[in-house]
């Protein structure tokens, strides 16, 4: 009879646990904009690097589609098609397209553009940018801080 009990108790344990073990699941693509340089930039990658340890950290599974470039709307449409993909068959909960816009003769980030989507629904939850940030010389510090304030809405926006 003791058995029995230990049995069903530790059954129970685990459904538990495995009900608040549950992580969110977050697939995350970049898309850069920019006129002068047509190869994947090196912040666009430390951007991409930031958002994925970040949303880690936070507690939630994280994939990615590999960041790309984008001139127009239709290659912006290819993009968001091979993301959502990536999204829909790695089991993904919300998919997040990161547009991230340069100007300049530099190259300097001037606006970031994020739009979060339900995966099994694909409706798009938020739609929203950030274009009040300052970038210095310390660019890698500066990026991090964009990429924080990133996962901080794209959060509130997963939790609203």
């Amino acid at each position: 009879v003791m058995g029995n009990f230990k049995k069903h108790f530790i059954f129970v344990f685990f459904m538990i646990c495995e009900f608040c073990c549950y992580a969110g699941q977050i697939s995350i693509q970049v898309v850069q904009h920019d006129k002068i340089q047509k190869n994947l930039s090196e912040n666009s990658l430390v951007i991409e690097d930031e958002l994925l340890t970040g949303f880690f950290e936070n507690g939630y599974i994280v994939t990615n589609s590999p960041a790309m470039t984008s001139d127009s709307k239709g290659s912006d449409e290819k993009c968001f098609s091979i993301g959502m993909n990536d999204a829909f068959n790695g089991y993904s909960d919300y998919f997040v397209q990161i547009k991230l816009y340069y100007d300049g003769e530099k190259s300097d980030l001037s606006k970031v553009n994020w739009t979060l989507y339900s995966v099994s629904t694909g409706e798009k939850l938020e739609d929203s940018f950030i274009n009040e940030f300052v970038m210095t010389k310390e660019n890698k510090k500066d990026l991090h801080i964009v990429a924080l304030q990133l996962i901080s809405k794209i959060k509130e926006a997963i939790n609203a």
